[in-house]
């Protein structure tokens, strides 16, 4: 048997301390754990996309700097072509941030709880990351947060709004204060934007140093892995240079400019999500030993305060094949976070929810 002990003592000591980002899921008819659209292309819409794909040569590299989808998405957000950096999901995005604009004091901020992703990339990249929990109602503490940036100097901040798993917006005001004070990049992610419809898009014009997150896994592009970034065109062409060639792949150019080009189509679909989200926040609420926290996004945070933990809760639902989200090593031990499906798959999840909790 081959002894690597050598070789992963060669492996970077943030690496080797880092824990990996838990994406296994065990087999559920019903998954409710990752925040993905329930509904897949409409047929119109999946026909178009197949026949643009079948015109992509299969031998020739993508356009590396996806022309065509740049126009659409520089039409559809009303941005300059120049500011627009795309990824293989936001995942990539974050990565490409945290290589390009940590140069400075290395330190990247973000408030806790939030997605685990910012802090974990950077760590796994040598970064010194510095948290801040959010207040009582999972709101930035903006003295807080102030005063982390006057210590720390970071190079990075990264917000999310609506925030995950709290589902809830960051105060406009909040944030403005935090990005008017930041010494570095503030990147504001927007994953869950098209369930709220809040953007701080119009802010960049003040503030060169905001740059804003979308990914569209959210609305039913998830298996394309396509996110983009907006940022001044200066810091755009800085953030272009940590890019990998060719990193958005020929399909998911052709099928994403056609969803681009008529984004109304999912507007259908983003309604019944958030006529659900009024639905089952009014439900969970009723069920005794339940905390159904508000959401602006396509999910609920769930506390439990009663005789179930989430643990156990999180498991009985499991052998229902209902699969939600657990965080068992986090503050947030007390909670499952669960993605709004679809209307019967809600329905079944209330229904076992409420029968986990009576104890029948």
């Amino acid at each position: 048997m081959a002894d690597t002990g050598k070789l992963t003592a060669r492996v970077r000591a943030s690496v080797r301390s880092a824990s990996p980002y838990n994406a296994v899921t065990p087999p559920c008819r019903i998954r409710l754990n990752g925040n993905e659209s329930p509904f897949s292309l409409p047929p119109e819409m999946l026909v178009r996309a197949l026949d643009e794909i079948s015109k992509v040569p299969f031998n020739r590299y993508p356009d590396p700097e996806c022309s065509g989808l740049r126009r659409a998405v520089s039409v559809s957000e009303g941005v300059s072509p120049e500011s627009v950096v795309f990824g293989n999901g936001s995942d990539e995005l974050i990565q490409i941030v945290l290589e390009v604009f940590c140069g400075g004091s290395g330190a990247v901020l973000v408030p806790s709880p939030t997605f685990s992703m910012y802090a974990l990339t950077a760590s796994v990249l040598g970064r010194k990351v510095v948290t801040e929990s959010l207040d009582a109602g999972f709101d930035l503490d903006e003295s807080a947060m102030l005063r982390a940036m006057k210590e720390s100097d970071p190079d990075v901040v990264f917000l999310a709004s609506p925030n995950s798993p709290t589902g809830n917006l960051l105060s406009p005001e909040r944030v403005e204060a935090v990005v008017s004070a930041a010494p570095g990049i503030v990147v504001v992610d927007e994953a869950y934007y098209h369930f709220c419809g809040v953007t701080h898009i119009p802010l960049m014009e003040r503030f060169p140093n905001l740059a804003v997150l979308r990914t569209f896994s959210k609305i039913g592009f998830a298996a394309m892995r396509l996110g983009v970034l907006f940022m001044h065109p200066d810091l755009a062409a800085q953030a272009h240079k940590a890019r990998l060639p060719y990193n958005v792949n020929s399909l998911t150019q052709a099928a994403a400019r056609v969803c681009f080009e008529n984004t109304g189509v999912f507007e259908e679909n983003i309604n019944i999500i958030k006529s659900e989200r009024e639905k089952m926040f009014k439900t969970l609420g009723s069920i005794a030993g339940v905390k159904v926290f508000p959401s602006n996004a396509n999910f609920f945070l769930i506390q439990f305060d009663g005789a179930k933990t989430a643990g156990e809760v999180h498991r009985a639902l499991i052998e229902k094949g209902i699969l939600t989200r657990s965080f068992p090593d986090a503050d947030m031990a007390d909670c499952l976070r669960v993605t709004i499906g679809l209307p019967e798959e809600n329905r079944e999840f209330e229904d076992g929810l409420r029968a986990i909790i009576s104890g029948l």
